[in-house]
């Protein structure tokens, strides 16, 4: 089956696919993460085409059309922070169920769900970030190959926050909208005596609980 252009627009994805690492859907927007200011795009989605394909083995494909610097600060926890692909790079993300789900804008989310059941790295996300941020064209085509499997990243399963070195701090492991405090190091004085420090630097990475 030929390979069908079934959305446009720059590429991103919505925050909590990195909170939980399941990095499994991806969006088209108009403007990149930093706003208008970095460039606009025409956003584009053949509706019908991928509700044909919703539910069927699909191989994805992105296509570059315009680049740019990505404002993102990238997913420390993981160790994976944007580039700058090439204008007419391709980038198959993988192969996968293709599925559709309601965006922050109420435009469509694209998700390519894996095979074995697991509920992470369902595309590898070092992809993602090679074209967060971009122009793209996405292609979907219908396809008898092998599911792609996990992406060989190891990663930290417990609630953590790491410091973006601008006083802001990335969750890891932690729902949307859920509160939670960031801890402090604690180190023992002796004499009853404790310090609280918290360290700061860019991609320093601090336990977190989460208030009752």
């Amino acid at each position: 089956m030929d390979r069908i252009k079934v959305a446009a627009g720059v590429f991103t994805w919505e925050g909590n696919e990195r909170r939980s690492n399941r990095y499994g859907a991806i969006h088209l927007a108009d403007s990149p993460y930093d706003g208008p200011i970095a460039g606009t795009a025409s956003v584009f989605h053949d509706v019908d085409a991928l509700e044909s394909l919703a539910c069927k083995r699909v191989r994805l494909t992105v296509k570059v059309i315009e680049t740019r610097l990505s404002g993102h600060a990238g997913d420390h926890a993981l160790k994976i922070f944007p580039s700058t692909p090439e204008v007419g790079k391709e980038i198959v993300l993988g192969v996968g169920i293709l599925d559709l789900a309601v965006g922050y804008d109420g435009t469509p989310d694209i998700l390519l769900r894996p095979n074995d059941g697991r509920s992470v790295l369902w595309i590898d996300p070092r992809l993602l970030y090679r074209l967060h941020d971009q122009t793209v064209e996405v292609y979907a085509e219908e396809t008898n190959a092998e599911f792609s499997q996990r992406p060989d990243i190891v990663i930290d399963s417990g609630p953590c926050a790491f410091d973006n070195g601008d006083g802001s701090f990335q969750v890891k492991n932690v729902s949307t909208g859920e509160k939670v405090k960031i801890l402090p190091h604690v180190e023992r004085l002796g004499e009853g005596l404790f310090s609280l420090t918290m360290n700061p630097g860019r991609g320093k990475r601090f336990d977190v609980s989460k208030p009752d």
